[in-house]
Formats: C-alpha cells, structure tokens, sequence
C-alpha cells in the first residue's frame, strides 16, 4: 500500500450522508429544500466562493478532508476497521513532499511564500500538532513537540 499525507483520524462521511453539503449550501445561501436545486445552486458558485465558505466552516481540518465510506474501497469508517483488526497486512509505503503540513502552518498565519523561519516553525507547532494531540493523546501536545523539534 502506498499512501500520501493524511491519517486515519480524519473526519468520515457515510456514503449518501449530505448534511456536510447542505451545510455549506446553507453557508452559501442555496436551498436545501430539494437536493437537486441545492446542487444546482452549489454548482453555480465560484470555486473562491466556496472554499472560503468550507474553510469558515467549524469542522475545518485540512480544507475539510473527508473520508467517504460504506462503499466497496472502504466499507467502514477506518476507525471501525482498525478496532475490529480489519486492516490488510502488507508492505507499507508513506510518502511526503517537500511542503508536506506547509497547509497547517499556513493556517496559523506563519507561512508565507518564502516559507517559515525555524523560530516561527517552533512557535507554530503546538498549534500545528493540536488536531493530532486531539485524535491520539487526549489533547496533550507535549510529548510530540520535542521529537517533532528533534528531527
């Protein structure tokens, strides 16, 4: 398996849950009256328009990353799947690119273009590794400062 970025934790959608996207269509002033007029309407707004309506939205992690299961490539939430030691056994590659988690940090405001200093890096991690800390270590960031600062 071979897999880039992201982790298991990140927020799931059960296959034809639409509540995330009458939720934005709120967002965007379009009716949720019948799906297809809010589709239709969601289909009409410009791309800017809504990105900065998802990323407004309280559940912005990653530009609103979303896992879709209940479908043939993954039947459960992962979560589920991990619990129940449903998960194939395989090799295992994970890949990162030179700007990999320049989105988190870009997020607290200390990125720009010419990227980030390692005094603003190391003001901006506690931030950065709060949704992580959240989904693993019960919302404490201090065992993953120093070794992240150690690499």
């Amino acid at each position: 398996a071979i897999s880039q970025s992201g982790v298991a934790g990140i927020p799931v959608t059960k296959k034809g849950d639409i509540r995330r996207a009458e939720n934005l269509a709120r967002r965007c002033n379009c009716t949720t009256a019948s799906y297809d007029d809010m589709m239709s309407c969601l289909r009409g707004q410009s791309g800017q328009d809504v990105m900065e309506m998802m990323v407004t939205e309280e559940v912005a992690v990653c530009c609103n990353a979303t896992a879709v299961f209940g479908g043939t490539f993954l039947p459960e939430s992962p979560w589920d799947l991990m619990n129940k030691k449903q998960v194939n056994k395989v090799d295992y590659l994970l890949g990162a690119t030179s700007d990999e988690g320049n989105g988190v940090l870009t997020s607290t405001g200390k990125s720009d273009e010419d990227g980030v200093t390692r005094n603003e890096f190391e003001d901006s991690l506690p931030t950065a590794l709060q949704w992580i800390a959240d989904q693993y270590l019960d919302g404490s960031v201090g065992p993953l400062v120093q070794p992240v600062l150690d690499q």
